[in-house]
């Protein structure tokens, strides 16, 4: 398909997304459609029906259409005629006393025509005494071209908008029209205390009056506020040498994000290069010069081409982005502007301005129309350039404003105070006396959803901040910021249509997370530096363990059973069932928590308790069993074949004095030992010589008596066994795992399930995976209680990282999309370096982010933008940038995310709040403040989660350790132990479960 009809064929598609949207916000008797019309200016509010699916349409049907535009630039001519004498001119009809204010007291009401003899002005003054007012009313001045006139006074007098009026009428063959109301703004400009504002001239709004032969102008205000300096400006366009029929040069779906940049030494941006030929020659946007020629499309043409661009092009587009039409192209003389580097600052919203006075110009007139405002703006106003970021006109189509490229965040003048933090389009009308066009609604709704979505804000976000004010939502009109008429009644009651059609326009955001795994399983890890040497290590978790499932039969009454790793040879663990008198079977198991029918009596159990599976005891690769003599105190090793029947070896150690029994490697010597609880609560640990004999013994102390039941497996995976073991008193089960040297760590659980068994027996692999699984008895059934596969902390696995140097580490998430997880790491000289990982614990390349030697606070919080690459969060001096990653080794730029935030630690939250938008926590404190995403890297105003961090020196965000579902938090005490703070649907969190302890040898993490 060709280039241009795909992009049409976007926009229409988007329109039958916005269909479905819009047809669920209506009455269903009310009929929505998707005609594409041409529209015209209407002399009343749009109707209930003239929603935006409509307006989107309108949009869809004229963004491709050529039109005619400027082949060269023009240099627009101002004439200025003065009104009133600058401040403390000598010999003029108004010398301002002070402060710049002219001052006019005569005794009666007077009138002064201003002419070439009066001191070169071009006024009548009439300064009422009576009521204290004063009247200025221009001479008539001629007009050419497609007008464009306004008023300006002197720098430095600021004049509210109550205390000033402004009227102007045109005069065309002899006739002169009506008084209209030419509209005064006086926040309408650059921001206070900027280098701009420091050259600029207050003043009206531009008004354009079209072609008409003169025009004249009234000013009215208290006579002690009459301005110095008083001008008023008439412009003619210019003419340009030529003219053709051209598409908008700028398509935006063919402009990077973020223009390339590097970080500087506190995590910013160069900034852009100045122009010094002044020819725009070095704009950061790069827009298409070369696409043909098209002819202007009538509306059946239109028509014919979205019914076959549907046809070839099913599937649904909503990502659509808006054309531009060039300064290039609106022949824009690139000389006049200021030549020094553009302004940026970011954006957090944007702005719905409208011009005044004319509606019924013709295309072809629009470029003109902008060079006259652009003149306006920088020669009579004094600023450096066209006011406006965007313009619109009234048949839908967007044109480029203000220089610096259009996906950047330029600083415009046109909301004073609000500049830095967003931007404005304008549509080019009066829009207080007619409804605004279907295809302009669409325009902006089309604009405000690409350039908001480029800067991480959505369209539907509400309670904003955009500078120091919070307000209703991230698109707002001019008059939200103070009482004026801009952008029209009309214009502004179709804002809610713009924010839906922008909303829609946004590529819906999936929040993809950050892949945090860096061993190569599903579960995230965490990057950690071990004190003793530096080494990087990484801690892996391993998902929650649990006992979710079980299997269940019965046995005779006074059966014992003992699960056993596999008896009979056949690599399936077994059951064996002890009778009351002594009798015993091996039933086979089928290695889903089944057994087989038993075979033939293998061992008489006859006045023996604490029958025991061991496991391979001797190396024989046969698993063995233990029985202890009920009267003597002996132990009997049985020894087995492998088929199910064993022999015996007596020890000579006596076990009276023990009541609980249980076997595993616990030293980590790969030879089984014994565990044995006395009844005074003591545990004794036998160490296996690996021949069948337990020679010796060490007390591992006491307060055993506290648990009902110990079970040695291993529950961590790590190669030693753990104990399982339940509380007496409440009947909670816990697992204990094994740090080594005889030393069991903090109870994790507890696990529900075994709370409602009445003994738990022993444990052992049944259901085919590597996790033990449990018997209990409780009366005559016997439960299976499946293990599941989680281990919640796997074995660290130290790296080929050498971290002697750095000040930070952080999991990066797969940076590079190689399926493996990367990371990040600071030194001391303030260098951000990304290394690569295999997936299996090792580590390559050195590559510089950039320095952050100023950055309080980073974090990696995974794919932020939705673009499917690792992105990257900073905070400098209180403010959080965003730096989208390149899916390379790199960032390409940022943004501004928030200003003013205060904490100590940034921490990848995810989707926390459950909207899909991808939100940041942060610590300050003690307090864990959550600062909801309001789009792809905007954030909104903080609230603080009812969780305290008292005790923790770690608070680290994984995401979901179980992979799917909420985030998850791991945070460290004081004394190594590391807990998972697991998130709610809500947002809450969970009380603290214990994940592992032992881990105090870290000094970092992320």
């Amino acid at each position: 398909m060709h280039p241009q009809k795909s992009r049409f064929v976007a926009l229409c598609q988007q329109t039958l997304v916005l269909g479905a949207v819009f047809a669920a916000l209506v009455p269903a008797a009310n009929v929505v459609n998707l005609d594409v019309v041409r529209d015209h200016p209407s002399t009343g509010p749009a109707s209930a029906v003239d929603d935006g699916q409509a307006a989107m349409a309108a949009y869809a049907a004229v963004a491709e259409q050529a039109t005619p535009v400027a082949s060269s630039a023009a240099d627009p001519d101002l004439h200025e005629v003065a009104l009133t004498a600058p401040a403390g001119a000598v010999g003029g009809t108004l010398a301002p006393a002070h402060h710049g204010a002219a001052r006019v007291v005569p005794a009666v009401a007077t009138s002064t025509a201003g002419s070439a003899g009066s001191a070169g002005l071009h006024a009548t003054t009439v300064a009422d005494t009576a009521t204290d007012t004063t009247t200025i009313t221009s001479d008539p001045q001629d007009v050419s071209g497609y007008g464009t006139v306004g008023v300006t006074w002197e720098h430095g007098q600021d004049i509210g908008e109550g205390d000033i009026s402004f009227t102007l009428r045109t005069q065309t063959d002899g006739a002169w029209s009506g008084w209209q109301e030419l509209d005064y703004h006086d926040e309408h400009g650059p921001d206070a205390g900027t280098e701009e504002a420091r050259h600029e001239r207050p003043g009206t709004d531009e008004a354009l009056v079209g072609h008409v032969d003169q025009v004249q102008v009234r000013a009215e205000m208290k006579s002690e506020d009459v301005p110095a300096d008083l001008k008023l400006a008439v412009i003619d366009p210019g003419k340009v040498t030529a003219t053709k029929a051209e598409t908008p040069d700028i398509d935006t779906s063919e402009l990077p994000v973020i223009p390339d940049a590097a970080p500087d030494g506190d995590g910013g941006l160069v900034e852009a290069p100045a122009d010094p030929a002044g020819d725009g020659s070095v704009a950061p946007a790069d827009p298409a010069t070369d696409r043909a020629a098209a002819p202007a499309a009538d509306t059946a043409d239109v028509a014919d081409e979205q019914q076959d661009g549907l046809a070839l092009a099913a599937a649904p587009i909503v990502a659509t982005k808006p054309l531009i039409y060039s300064r290039a192209q609106w022949g824009a003389d690139e000389r006049i502007r200021e030549q020094t580097a553009p302004s940026y600052g970011s954006v957090h919203g944007g702005f719905v301005h409208h011009t005044v006075n004319a509606n019924d110009y013709s295309a072809a007139e629009v470029p003109a129309i902008i060079r006259s405002i652009y003149a306006y703006h920088v020669r009579s106003r004094g600023w450096r350039d066209i006011g406006y970021n965007y313009l619109i006109d009234r048949f839908g189509r967007i044109w480029e404003g203000r220089y610096g490229g259009v996906d950047r965040n330029v600083v415009g003048a046109h909301t004073e105070n609000y500049n830095g933090d967003s931007f404005g389009a304008s549509a080019i009308g009066n829009f207080d006396i007619v409804a605004p066009p279907q295809a302009v609604v669409g325009a902006f709704g089309s604009l405000m959803g690409w350039k908001l979505a480029i800067n991480g804000v959505s369209a539907a976000a509400t309670n904003v901040k955009i500078g120091r004010r919070v307000f209703a939502s991230s698109i707002m009109g001019h008059r939200d910021t103070k009482s004026t008429a801009c952008p029209g009644r009309y214009l502004y009651a179709r804002i809610p249509d713009i924010r839906k059609i922008a909303a829609v326009a946004q590529r819906p955001l999936s929040y993809a997370g950050r892949n945090a795994n860096l061993a190569g399983s599903a579960y995230p890890d965490i990057i950690a530096r071990r004190a003793s040497d530096k080494r990087g290590v990484i801690l892996p978790t391993a998902g929650f363990s649990s006992f979710s499932g079980h299997t269940s039969f019965t046995v005779r009454s006074g059966y014992t059973p003992v699960l056993s790793p596999d008896l009979t040879g056949d690599g399936r663990a077994d059951l064996v069932l002890v009778t009351r008198a002594g009798k015993s079977v091996v039933r086979p198991g089928n290695g889903a928590g089944g057994f087989g029918k038993g075979r033939a009596p293998s061992m008489q159990q006859r006045n023996r308790d604490l029958i025991t599976a061991l496991g391979d005891v001797n190396g024989d690769r046969r698993n063995d069993l233990l029985s202890r003599n009920r009267h003597s105190g002996k132990v009997t090793v049985w020894l087995g074949r492998g088929n199910g029947t064993f022999r015996r070896q007596t020890l000579k150690s006596s076990f009276r004095a023990y009541n609980m029994i249980t076997a595993g490697d616990v030293d980590g010597d790969h030879r089984v030992d014994l565990l044995a609880r006395a009844r005074n609560g003591v545990l004794w640990l036998y160490h296996g010589k690996g021949n069948g004999g337990f020679p010796h013994r060490r007390s591992l102390g006491g307060g055993w008596q506290a648990y009902d039941s110990i079970v040695a497996a291993d529950f961590t995976k790590d190669g030693q066994a753990d104990l399982l073991v339940r509380t007496a008193h409440r009947r909670l089960g816990y697992v204990r795992p094994n740090l080594g040297r005889g030393i069991f760590g903090a109870q994790i659980g507890p696990y529900r399930p075994l709370h409602a068994v009445g003994r738990v027996l022993s444990a052992t692999n049944v259901m085919g995976d590597v996790a033990p699984d449990v018997l209990a008895l409780t009366g005559r059934r016997v439960d299976v209680l499946n293990r599941g596969s989680g281990t919640d902390l796997g074995q660290p696995i130290v790296t080929n990282l050498d971290l002697s140097r750095a000040n930070l580490v952080l999991n990066a998430g797969d940076w590079n999309r190689d399926g493996h997880g990367d990371v990040f790491y600071r030194e001391t000289d303030g260098t951000l370096y990304l290394t690569l990982g295999n997936g299996a614990g090792s580590f390559s390349g050195r590559y510089s982010i950039g320095n952050f030697r100023s950055a309080t606070m980073i974090t990696a919080p995974g794919d932020v933008d939705g673009d499917g690459r690792m992105d990257l969060m900073a905070a400098l001096s209180g403010t959080t940038r965003f730096y989208p990653g390149n899916g390379s080794t790199g960032v390409t730029g940022y943004v501004t995310a928030y200003g003013g935030m205060a904490g100590q630690t940034q921490i990848s939250a995810g989707a926390w709040d459950a909207d899909s938008t991808p939100d940041l926590l942060v610590r300050n404190g003690n307090a864990l403040q959550l600062y909801p995403g309001n789009g792809p890297a905007g954030l909104g105003a903080p609230r603080t989660l009812p969780v305290s961090l008292a005790g923790y020196d770690w608070v680290i965000g994984v995401g979901a350790l179980e992979v799917t579902g909420h985030p998850d938090l791991i945070v460290r005490t004081g004394a190594g132990a590391l807990y998972a703070l697991q998130g709610n649907a809500d947002g809450s969190l969970a009380k603290p479960k214990l994940l592992g302890s032992g881990f105090g040898g870290y000094d970092l993490a992320g």
